[in-house]
């Protein structure tokens, strides 16, 4: 797992939805060059919300499978992505929405999770 290959990694998990990715993408007039907290801040969290609306438990295990990985990182910076925009995300939109996605957490996310917690509460 690379840094800069984050977002394009994330994106081919989901090939059917790729379409949707990008659409969101282009919405917010993102790219991958203005970077991953950008990238996963405007398209993949919206994107992860939208599959909580959906109740789409295959793709929800998939993402926050990817976010696991993410997470067990030695590199400082794909962990930055996990707490600060990730997770810091999720949790500033309520307690509800953080409750659906800690049934899909891993072992490092959730805990990962609970220190944002901790600092945003």
């Amino acid at each position: 797992m690379e840094y800069n290959n984050l977002y394009d990694d994330f994106a081919k998990l989901f090939v059917d939805d790729n379409e949707k990715l990008n659409l969101i993408s282009q919405k917010v007039t993102a790219d991958v060059s203005d970077g991953m907290h950008i990238m996963f801040g405007m398209v993949v969290v919206p994107f992860v919300i939208k599959l909580i609306e959906e109740e789409n438990e295959i793709k929800l295990k998939m993402a926050f499978d990817f976010f696991e990985q993410m997470s067990l990182s030695k590199d400082s910076l794909i962990c930055e992505v996990v707490e600060f925009t990730i997770l810091e995300d999720l949790i500033s939109r309520g307690q509800d929405i953080v409750d659906k996605c800690k049934i899909y957490m891993g072992k490092e996310t959730l805990e990962c999770c609970r220190a944002v917690e901790k600092y945003m509460m």
